[in-house]
């Protein structure tokens, strides 16, 4: 799954690479252009492109994902421990575990938002990769059909 994604990642980002190297190509040839202008913008859509590149790669990055993923849950999970611990006044100093369970709430609800907004990101790029490979695998379809339909109507003739 994750292999197919990068890989269709890297070279769609060729292909737009290559396509702004054209843009920019053909602007440079046409009478009137600025030339500062130009590579300003040439350099934004690079350094745009790379950013989303290296944003998808990281969350295709199935090591990545746990490491950044399972630590925040699991430190959830240990908040709420403690904080049935000390709901319970197992620890000395009772007057004080109101604060402390405030606290260890906030820490375990927090982990556990924290956690969630990563994995809805994560998934939320595997469905747009899926997506693409989907549309791009129904597009190289198509155009075989046309080619193969095409050989074989001027093969009849």
């Amino acid at each position: 799954m994750f292999s197919d994604a990068l890989a269709h990642i890297k070279l769609r980002a060729d292909i737009e690479l290559k396509q702004i190297d054209e843009l920019v190509k053909k602007q440079i040839q046409e009478d009137g252009v600025q030339m500062q202008e130009l590579m300003k913008k040439s350099d934004k859509l690079y350094a745009d492109r790379k950013k989303k590149l290296k944003y998808q790669q990281n969350m295709l990055d199935p090591k990545r994902q746990i490491k950044r993923v399972f630590p925040i849950l699991f430190l959830s999970l240990v908040f709420l421990v403690l904080y049935l611990v000390a709901e319970k006044n197992v620890w000395l100093g009772a007057e004080h575990n109101y604060i402390i369970l405030i606290i260890l709430m906030l820490l375990s609800v927090g982990c556990a938002v924290t956690g969630i907004i990563f994995l809805k990101c994560i998934t939320w790029t595997v469905i747009d990769i899926k997506a693409q490979l989907a549309q791009d695998k129904e597009k190289t379809e198509v155009e075989e059909r046309v080619v193969s339909t095409t050989t074989t109507t001027t093969i009849e003739k």
